[in-house]
């Protein structure tokens, strides 16, 4: 209003137009006016004074508010100390010490301080897939402000859930359809089936995913109409599911032909006791149907029996309880005539995937045991303590998947004879793991490893890489010390 009519009155000259009255400076005008010093001065200073106006500020508008209260908090505070830590930590974006100090705040079941509050829920956006912790760490107070600003609405899955769905960005979408199939896969399943046609392939093809979520036969009539997708990728996606799905049209498909080319025989052994025995039967030849489900005819390796192959690949979608109860025998005895076949080399890795798969923690550690096998996915079936055993036959190979496994868990510390292990495998080879892998990795060393890093720090060798990890040991250093100082 002030600006408009100060413009039209310079744009059409004082003579021709002057700013009517206003009313917030309608005493200032008739002050000018008193004056009478002539429309261009009496204009120029209304002009001035109107500037002075805006930039300094207007008179309050009123509005009726009714905020709601903030609950009491209930849970303890963090420390002084610790507070002081996670402020200097999200001052130096310190990554890997924040992620801690969440998980320990968590695990003692404290709160921040009311002044990292704000900070940390800005940073819980940053960190949508694992925004949770952020915010139960600012406990009342957080999902209070949540709850008053529209930006951190979004982390409160309950009070927003009804919309996610609808408004929500792709991971948040991903996220609130993970929990739904984890609690209700059916309503996960229904909600994919009125939605998935409105999507790109790119999301079509992640929101699959969710189903590896408590997969089962209710899901076999969805997927079948996405093995008829557009996107290569999702048919790929969907026909591997089907083909796992036990009781699906594929799966019974494959257990048929399993049941016929191949045979387990009781044969005594050393004249003391019986064993079984699996036999291969060349002569039952897959039906055409059984590659049109994406199984190969043919071996890319040379000398692979092209029969064993497509067992192989067959036996890879099979539930191992499933094929006890198709061939009626034992869990140790099928797996034992799997292992003692002469094709065993063409047939471990795709039993390996089938324990994987499955989630069949018996064949993971037999599996693992005959060290013949470097399928890391072998782990994950396991319990960290089920696992200890098994991290240093993968430590010579690729070291990265490892360690993705073994620092899966904050509160979990690795064996001495694993962190020695890693340590001089490091020491030579510094650049095989990242800078914030290392700080990682400090977290999970043993207690007593700190005079073992000051040792690695004292080296004298000037090249690239020695400078480099020596750089490494000493920020490992700074972030054990600090996580003492955090649990002191």
């Amino acid at each position: 209003m002030i600006a408009n009519e100060i413009l039209k009155a310079g744009l059409l000259g004082t003579d021709k137009y002057m700013p009517g009255s206003i009313a917030p400076l309608k005493e200032v005008q008739e002050k000018l006016e008193s004056h009478n010093s002539g429309k261009e001065d009496r204009f120029l200073k209304l002009a001035a004074i109107a500037l002075l106006y805006e930039e300094c500020g207007r008179l309050p508008e009123k509005a009726d508010l009714n905020l709601p209260v903030c609950p009491e908090e209930t849970a303890v505070l963090i420390s002084n100390s610790v507070a002081s830590i996670m402020e200097s930590v999200l001052i130096n974006k310190q990554e890997v010490l924040f992620q801690y100090l969440i998980f320990i705040c968590n695990c003692k079941k404290q709160v921040l301080s009311p002044e990292l509050v704000p900070i940390v829920l800005n940073k819980a956006l940053e960190h949508k897939k694992t925004a949770r912790p952020l915010v139960d760490s600012c406990g009342k107070l957080g999902k209070w402000l949540c709850q008053l600003n529209p930006e951190w609405a979004i982390l409160l899955d309950e009070s927003v859930e009804g919309d996610i769905w609808n408004t929500g960005n792709h991971e948040s979408r991903k996220s609130f359809l993970t929990i739904l199939r984890e609690n209700n896969p059916a309503e996960a399943l229904l909600l994919l089936q009125e939605t998935i046609s409105e999507e790109n392939a790119v999301n079509r093809l992640s929101f699959l995913e969710v189903l590896t979520i408590s997969l089962s036969i209710q899901d076999e009539p969805f997927l079948q109409g996405l093995a008829r997708d557009k996107s290569q990728k999702v048919k790929d996606a969907a026909m591997g599911f089907l083909r796992m799905i036990p009781g699906s049209a594929i799966n019974k498909m494959y257990l048929d032909f399993l049941s016929k080319a191949i045979h387990f025989k009781e044969e005594r052994h050393l004249l003391i006791y019986k064993k079984k025995v699996l036999y291969i039967d060349e002569t039952i030849i897959a039906d055409g149907e059984i590659f049109k489900t994406g199984i190969s005819r043919l071996s890319s390796e040379k000398g692979v029996n092209d029969q064993v192959y497509v067992i192989g690949q067959l036996l890879a979608n099979m539930d191992p309880i499933i094929l006890e109860e198709k061939f009626q025998i034992s869990e140790q005895d099928l797996l034992s005539a799997l292992l003692a076949h002469k094709e065993v080399k063409t047939l471990i890795p795709f039993i390996g995937k089938a324990a994987v798969s499955f989630k069949n923690k018996n064949w993971a550690i037999a599996l693992l045991q005959t060290k013949s096998i470097r399928d890391i996915g072998l782990l994950n079936v396991l319990s960290e303590d089920e696992r200890q055993g098994f991290y240093e036959q993968f430590l010579d190979h690729d070291i990265q998947p490892v360690l993705n496994v073994m620092l899966n868990n904050m509160d979990t510390p690795i064996m001495p004879a694993i962190a020695e292990k890693l340590l001089t495998h490091l020491s030579r080879n510094p650049y095989n793991i990242t800078q914030p892998v290392y700080q990682l990795l400090a977290l999970h060393l043993p207690q007593g490893f700190l005079n073992k890093l000051q040792a690695l720090l004292k080296g004298t060798e000037q090249d690239y890489q020695s400078r480099y990890f020596r750089s490494q040991v000493s920020e490992m250093i700074s972030i054990i010390e600090t996580k003492t100082l955090i649990h002191t």
